[in-house]
């Protein structure tokens, strides 16, 4: 049994030196001053520095996001050996068994863009408890960050994370810890727990939140978005866990960077009770006082303890604070906080301070967090006062009792305020209603006109304006107290009074005829008429008008805008149309010869539309040759005095038909029009001729008929191709038009018609 448990041991500290170091790892930037668009960037990554682990992470390979790869070399720690390698830099030792890893590199960036930066070192250590895949912990640690470069964004740095990665946990205890993330922008920062990641960002498979673990369901594990501490309730499996969460950044309500840290954190048994620190409560001050107060924290089995604190309030240039410890710290601690505030520490955003209190005892160390908020605003700017001008307000204050201050913010909001002010507010915050509408320059800038950037507000609804003092770095005082006033005023603008057009057309009212002076969406419309004009789509701005009836009719709009109803009235002149007619009369003859008349009443003016594309205006008539039967439609416009016009058109049916019969032809003849015998045909629907000789013998028949015409004619042979004689012969043929009329025959001298006859073949 103890050879097992040694080979055991053995194999653990092989897979160990082998390949298992990676413990968190996290990501910052900070501008270079002087060089726009340009950052230094920060890489972290802390790594197993125990006894027997020789893996290292003296080079790291990262992506800047704009497509620029690349491989950086540890720069942090004294030279000499990590395992068996000479290192330039070794990294700190910041506990026995933790080494901190820092890489750096300095880029420029094109502007107007955000970039996601990003690493992912391989060999997480093996044996993660929550990392309960088939791949088990063999992934990639992806660590990322976001910045924004450009787009109206000022240079800016990440949060800074001032509590390392350091703290590890007992079964059945509570775990606290928080980054203890700091902005230098004093932008706002809020906290969100997300998955491990590997590779380009992919979820791990089978990674677990560690309460997941717990079938029980009475495990927590959350983190507070405001305040960043991590709360895990009494863990009950043993091991190590990696975990991670992102720290984001906003300014003025849009997200403009963030950082991620992966960290890991070993849950142990241990007989331990967390130390607890006192309550400390948020504070809202003017700048100029000075805060003092103390903080204190105790442990239950009565350990050492290491108290430490950080935040913003420490690092400001001038006046920063301080914490002065008092006593031992063998079972508490106790301290001092104390912050001698002036104008220059006004402030967007509330200052964050943290708290951590650790103990140490029988080998494991359990630790407390506590946060409170430090707002220092300045009070309110007083007797704002919003009076109605024209389509929009003026508005007038008191100046500012802080004269820090280098302008004004004014803020408004449609409708009546309920939002109860406090005078811990800095400015206007999220979800309260109003926007921000302007702002002017100078302490003694006490007015403002809003026209909605010239374009006026909407009229029936009631209006509310906030007025805040702005300081350096876009901090502001408290909000005022609301001003409000209802702006009435007509916005029906008619541009044109009376409209005229002509019968049967269907016309727009449209922003040429009517307008309305910044109506919204809210706005609601209603038209009226006569019966003899209707109106279609009467509920919209700009409706549709049919003119059914010669006169001049009104319509009316009536619209409802808040609290405000406007009306008008604009007149309909409908004049008449004229009478278009077309009268023709046939020239005859072929090619045929038509003269088509305007016979139309009431015109003044004509267009003729032929059928070969040719227009013409002449008034009284057109004349068309038509060179081929068929159907052909002719138009004719006219129009009024008033110029109203109307279209008539007419189908005229080209018919031309004939029949004339050759006396003689010759077969050797050069000339074709000689050399058949073929009627000279026109309009032909069908026809038949036959050729006989003298003796009765049909020698030659056709009934084919191409283009109304006859398809082919006799060349002078028999059916067997043998040429006929020189002689008479004679012909017989019957034929029907395409009218529909059949034809009568060859008329002679008597006025007899003939459909047969006699005719010579000469050779």
């Amino acid at each position: 049994m103890l050879h097992k448990i040694c080979l055991f041991f053995l194999l653990l500290i092989s897979l160990s030196g082998y390949a298992t170091h990676l413990r968190s790892g996290e990501i910052s930037y900070t501008p270079v001053a002087g060089q726009p668009n340009t950052y230094l960037i920060t890489f972290t990554i802390f790594t197993n520095a125990a006894p027997g682990i020789t893996a290292d992470v003296n080079t790291l390979p990262v992506s800047l996001g704009d497509g620029t790869n690349l491989t950086l070399t540890r720069q942090n720690g004294p030279q000499g050996y990590v395992g068996k390698n000479l290192c330039a830099h070794t990294g700190e030792l910041i506990t026995p068994i933790i080494r901190k890893n820092i890489f750096t590199t300095t880029h420029t960036y094109a502007p107007n863009k955000s970039y996601i930066i990003s690493t992912a070192p391989t060999n997480r250590n093996l044996g993660i408890t929550n990392f309960t895949g088939a791949g088990g912990s063999n992934y990639p640690m992806f660590i990322n960050a976001m910045l924004t470069v450009g787009n109206g964004v000022t240079q800016m740095s990440s949060p800074v994370l001032q509590f390392d990665p350091i703290g590890d946990g007992c079964v059945n205890s509570i775990y606290k810890i928080n980054p203890g993330a700091v902005d230098p922008d004093n932008d706002l920062l809020t906290f969100q727990l997300v998955r491990c990641e590997t590779t380009n960002g992919a979820d791990i498979p089978g990674y677990k939140y560690p309460n997941e673990l717990d079938a029980t369901g009475n495990t927590t594990f959350t983190m507070d978005p405001r305040t960043g501490i991590i709360f895990w309730k009494r863990p009950t499996i043993q091991g190590e866990y990696n975990i991670a969460f992102k720290i984001m950044k906003w300014r003025n309500g849009v997200m403009i960077g963030y950082i991620l840290r992966d960290m890991q954190v070993t849950v142990a048994p241990c007989a331990n009770n967390p130390p607890v620190i006192d309550p400390v409560p948020d504070l809202c001050i003017k700048p100029g006082t000075t805060i003092n107060y103390k903080i204190t924290s105790s442990d239950a089995d009565g350990d050492t303890l290491t108290f430490s604190t950080r935040g913003l309030p420490y690092d400001v240039a001038a006046s920063p604070a301080t914490y002065t410890p008092e006593g031992t710290n063998i079972g508490s601690t106790t301290g001092t906080f104390n912050w001698n505030t002036n104008a220059f520490h006004y402030s967007k955003n509330p200052y964050m301070v943290y708290y951590k209190v650790t103990d140490s005892h029988l080998g494991s160390s359990l630790s407390d967090e506590a946060t409170n908020f430090i707002t220092l605003v300045a009070p309110a700017v007083k007797n704002v006062n919003a009076t109605v001008n024209k389509e929009g307000f003026n508005v007038k204050w008191d100046q500012t009792e802080s004269q820090q201050a280098i302008g004004y913010n004014i803020y408004r909001k449609i409708g009546l305020s309920n939002i109860p002010f406090d005078s811990c507010m800095l400015g206007l915050p999220a979800g309260t209603g109003f926007k921000l509408v302007g702002t002017v320059n100078g302490l003694n800038t006490l007015s403002y006109y809003d026209s909605n950037n010239g374009q006026g507000l909407t009229s029936g609804y009631s209006y509310c304006y906030v007025v805040t003092a702005v300081f350096n770095g876009g901090a502001e005082s408290a909000p005022s107290q609301p001003s409000c006033g209802l702006l009435m005023y007509p916005y029906i603008d008619v541009l044109q009074d009376t409209v005229t057009r002509c019968l049967g057309n269907t016309i727009t009212l449209d922003t040429t005829i009517v307008r309305y002076i910044n109506a919204d969406q809210n706005t609601t419309y209603s038209w009226s008429s006569t019966p003899e004009i209707r109106v279609k789509n009467a509920s919209k701005s700009n409706p549709d008008i049919v003119l059914n009836k010669v006169g001049i009719y009104p319509v009316k709009i009536v619209s409802v805008s808040g609290a405000y109803t406007d009306s008008a009235k604009i007149y309909i002149k409908i004049d008449p149309l004229p009478e278009p007619n077309i009268k023709r009369r046939d020239m005859g003859g072929m090619p045929d010869s038509v003269m088509f008349y305007n016979s139309s009443r009431y015109s003044v003016r004509a267009e003729w539309l032929l059928p070969d594309g040719f227009r013409s205006s002449n008034m009284d008539s057109v004349m068309f040759v038509f060179n081929s039967n068929g159907y052909y439609r002719i138009y004719l416009t006219v129009y009024n005095s008033f110029g109203c016009p109307d279209t008539t058109s007419i189908l005229y049916r080209v018919v031309m038909k004939g029949v004339a019969m050759p006396n003689a032809f010759e077969p050797e003849n050069p000339n074709s029009e000689l050399n058949i015998f073929r009627p000279a045909a026109l309009g032909l629907q069908t026809y038949y001729l036959g050729i006989w000789d003298l003796w009765g013998n049909l020698v030659w028949s056709s009934n084919k008929v191409a283009n109304t015409q006859p398809a082919e004619g006799w060349n002078g042979n028999d059916i067997k191709g043998q040429k006929m004689p020189a002689q008479n012969y004679i012909w017989r043929m019957k034929a029907t038009f395409i009218d529909g009329t059949q034809w009568k025959g060859i008329k002679d001298h008597f006025g007899k018609f003939h459909k047969e006859g006699t005719f010579s073949l000469l050779r």
